[in-house]
């Protein structure tokens, strides 16, 4: 019996890992932060202010 719930939750946890993988590649705040990324250029990442605004634009851009 123990050998069959050990199997049981391997099978759940690359479940749950897979779909926490999928909604980060596939999720609209994602696309948004990557989009934003790669037209303002890596060094946004630096500037505090400028990431922060980034982030917000992207919250309310993609808000349920």
């Amino acid at each position: 019996m123990s050998g069959n719930l050990i199997k049981l939750t391997i099978k759940v946890v690359v479940v749950v890992i897979s779909l926490v993988a999928l909604y980060f590649i596939f999720s609209p705040y994602q696309k948004c932060l990557r989009n934003a990324t790669s037209h303002l250029g890596t060094a946004v990442d630096k500037n505090a202010k400028i990431k922060a605004a980034k982030e917000f634009y992207c919250a309310e851009k993609t808000s349920w």
